[in-house]
């Protein structure tokens, strides 16, 4: 149960995010994007445990391969966007 509290969210929750609601635009939105943003991966971890290995075993095998496909795709777009801004720099 460690994952209930933690004196970092309690401090970005409290210290960071309440007092920009109040000055902010979108008042209400800001607390709720973040217990909703912060209880998704408790959640996430939950289901995780409750289904078992043999299914938790198929997710991340197939995780795996999302992030090989992804892993290639990031870094071919980096360098592109990379080889773009040394042409774009040097032709100034």
């Amino acid at each position: 149960m460690g994952f209930l509290f933690c004196p970092t969210l309690f401090w970005l929750f409290f210290g960071v995010v309440v007092p920009k609601s109040g000055t902010s635009s979108t008042r209400f939105f800001d607390p709720v994007f973040f217990a909703v943003g912060t209880t998704i991966p408790l959640l996430l971890y939950t289901l995780f445990l409750s289904t078992g290995t043999a299914l938790l075993t198929k997710v991340i095998d197939r995780t795996w391969s999302v992030h090989r496909v992804s892993k290639v795709l990031s870094g071919t777009m980096f360098l592109l966007s990379g080889i773009y801004e040394t042409i774009s720099y040097w032709l100034i």
